[in-house]
């Protein structure tokens, strides 16, 4: 559809610009006006959809939204006070607070010792156990973030929303 009302725009443009330079000033005021003003929509429209930018928002896996898009907040795990999943770096084990596709949220004093880099796994309360590498972004006295090197996955964002759904409602 994109591709359909790129192409008439452009059309629309290249038949107005035709007839402007083809006749040029020998059309009278009004007519040279007119194709003026009517150069600025195409011309717009063929910019925008140029320009304009993809959606961030997911379509819906799950079938739960009826269609819509999916909302940030919906591709974020966000775990209940101490019924979160587990975040293990060497001997260090911490309790997450939320997790999305692109990174992690950990409760973790400020004496826990963490490089700007690091390799750990998540035990999720589906039962999955992801290995990450990553890096903090963010770091202070009660939690620090870390942002995944390769994305976990929509599905497995889900597939968690739908286990802590579960044993809530258990």
């Amino acid at each position: 559809m994109k591709t359909v009302a790129i192409i008439a725009n452009a059309a629309q443009l290249a038949i107005i610009l035709t007839i402007f330079f083809v006749r040029g000033f020998e059309m009278d005021f009004w007519a040279i006006v007119l194709l003026a003003l009517l150069i600025i929509v195409p011309a717009i429209s063929f910019l925008a959809f140029c320009f304009a930018r993809q959606s961030v928002l997911k379509a819906d896996v799950t079938g739960d939204n009826d269609g819509a898009p999916i909302k940030r907040s919906a591709i974020r795990v966000r775990y209940p006070h101490g019924r979160g999943a587990v975040l293990a770096i060497g001997d260090a084990a911490l309790s997450v607070i939320d997790l999305s596709e692109f990174g992690v949220r950990a409760l973790a004093g400020r004496k826990t010792p963490f490089t700007e880099s690091e390799t750990g796994t998540i035990r999720l309360k589906s039962g999955a156990k992801i290995a990450f590498r990553g890096t903090v972004m963010r770091r202070n006295d009660a939690e620090v973030v870390f942002q995944f090197s390769d994305p976990i996955g929509t599905a497995v964002i889900l597939e968690e929303n739908k286990a802590i759904k579960d044993t809530i409602h258990e």
